[in-house]
């Protein structure tokens, strides 16, 4: 039990990534299935984006470094701005990045319901990694 309350923030880090896609289960013929918003499909289509982040992650666990945090904070930070422009990252303009974030269209997404929950999760749980022993 002692293991688990100092890995919670990162549980609940992870299952922040499925669980705002999941709109709910619905009967089908007496069965019961979970139907999934556009978001996981986006992040399946974006793999490439999601798999540089993870492996980040895991670098930067495995090795203990300073740099390998930073390299997680980076890669985090690129996944949210990938995320909050739906892939167009690099087609978009700094007028357009700046109107898409002032705007409230953004939070009307329903595959984003969760985005903000997981972005308070990794700030704080890159402020954890950043205060462990160096």
């Amino acid at each position: 039990m002692k293991i688990l309350k100092s890995y919670i923030l990162e549980l609940c880090f992870i299952l922040s990534f499925a669980l705002p896609f999941i709109r709910g289960a619905n009967a089908d013929n007496g069965r019961r299935f979970v139907e999934t918003y556009y978001g996981f499909t986006f992040l399946m289509e974006h793999a490439i984006v999601t798999v540089v982040f993870i492996c980040s992650l895991l670098i930067a666990w495995l090795v203990k470094k300073q740099w390998t945090k930073w390299l997680a904070a980076g890669s985090y930070l690129f996944l949210i701005l990938w995320i909050a422009t739906e892939g167009y990252l690099f087609r978009m303009s700094l007028e357009d990045l700046i109107r898409l974030w002032t705007s409230l269209e953004i939070l009307t997404q329903t595959y984003q319901l969760g985005f903000y929950l997981n972005i308070i999760l990794g700030i704080l749980l890159i402020i954890k990694y950043f205060k462990v022993k160096q």
